[in-house]
C-alpha cells in the first residue's frame, strides 16, 4: 500500500494560490473564447464571400440559360426558313428546267466555248423565211 505524501502547510493550497490559479484559468478561457470568436469569424466571413460569389454565379448562369434557349429558338426559326428557301429555290429550279429549250444530240465539242452564239446560229441556219410569223403567232 503506498503511503501518501505528508500534508505539510505549505504543500497545502491557500486561498491566495486558488485565487491566483482561478484568475490564470479564466484567463485563458477568454483567450481561447477570443481566439476562437476570431477564428469563427474569419470562417464567416469566408463563407459569405463565397456565397455571394456563388448567387453572382447562379444570376449569369440563369442570363445565359436565357440566352442560349432565346437562340436555340432563334435557330430552329432559321432553320425553318432556310428549309423553305431551300424548296422553293428547287422548284423554281424545276419550274425553270421544265421552260427551257432542248436541242438534243449536239454533242459538246461542236458547241463551242459559247452557247449563245451556237444556238443564234444554229437557229439561223433552220430554212424558213424570218419575216414569216409561226403558225401559232397571233
Amino acid at each position: 500500500m503506498e503511503t501518501s505524501p505528508e500534508l505539510t502547510p505549505s504543500a497545502l493550497l491557500t486561498q491566495t494560490n486558488m485565487d491566483n490559479f482561478l484568475s490564470k484559468m479564466q484567463a485563458e478561457i477568454v483567450s481561447l473564447k477570443t481566439k476562437f470568436s476570431s477564428f469563427i469569424h474569419k470562417i464567416k466571413h469566408g463563407i459569405d464571400g463565397r456565397g455571394e460569389r456563388v448567387n453572382v454565379m447562379e444570376e449569369t448562369l440563369d442570363s445565359s440559360t436565357e440566352d442560349l434557349e432565346a437562340l436555340s429558338r432563334r435557330v430552329f426559326t432559321l432553320e425553318d426558313q432556310q428549309m423553305d428557301f431551300y424548296l422553293k429555290h428547287k422548284d423554281l429550279e424545276n419550274r425553270s428546267w421544265r421552260n427551257k429549250i432542248r436541242i438534243r444530240d449536239i454533242p459538246k465539242r461542236m458547241q463551242g466555248p459559247d452557247l449563245l452564239s451556237f444556238v443564234a446560229d444554229l437557229l439561223d441556219a433552220i430554212p424558213g423565211d424570218p419575216d414569216t410569223p409561226p403558225p401559232y403567232a397571233g
